[in-house]
C-alpha cells in the first residue's frame, strides 16, 4: 500500500521517489532539495524520518533543553519525536502513522511531517544562532 500512495503523491506533486529500499527498508521522497524523507512500512502504517539539523556544540544546553520541552507529551511535535541520530551527529525528526490508512489520511500525515520538519528547521536554526 506504502509503495502506491508514494507512487501517487510523486506524481500530484512531482516530488522525486527512489523505489529502491536502502538498508533499512526506507523509500527516499524528496519534498525539495532541502527536505527529502524516508518512509518505512510497518505493518500497520508507517514511519516517516527526516534530518532537521547538524549537531552544534554552541549552545548544546539550550538546545537539548528544547527538544526536550518539544518532546515533552508530543506537545511541540504532535506526537512525532526529535532525536538524535545514531552516531549523535544531527537532529533527527520521526513521525509515524500506526494504523490502517488511506491515501488522503497518507498525504494528510506527509503535509503535517514536512510542516513540523520546517518549523523546527527554523526555530532550531534561530536557537542557535541567537547569539
Amino acid at each position: 500500500m506504502l509503495e502506491t500512495h508514494l507512487k501517487q503523491i510523486s506524481l500530484q506533486y512531482s516530488f522525486p521517489l527512489d523505489l529502491e529500499k536502502d538498508g533499512e527498508g526506507f523509500y527516499q521522497l524528496m519534498i525539495d532539495p532541502q527536505t527529502p524523507l524516508a518512509i518505512k512500512e510497518l505493518p500497520k502504517g508507517f514511519v516517516c524520518r527526516s534530518d532537521v539539523a547538524a549537531l552544534t556544540t554552541q549552545d548544546l544546553e539550550d538546545l537539548l533543553a528544547l527538544l526536550m520541552r518539544a518532546n515533552y507529551l508530543g506537545q511541540g511535535t504532535k506526537g512525532g519525536v526529535l532525536a538524535l541520530n545514531e552516531t549523535a551527529q544531527a537532529i533527527v525528526f520521526f513521525t509515524s502513522m500506526l494504523q490502517e490508512y488511506n491515501y488522503k489520511e497518507f498525504k494528510d500525515k506527509i503535509e503535517e511531517c514536512v510542516n513540523y520538519l520546517n518549523y523546527w528547521k527554523t526555530r532550531i536554526k534561530e536557537a542557535t544562532t541567537k547569539r
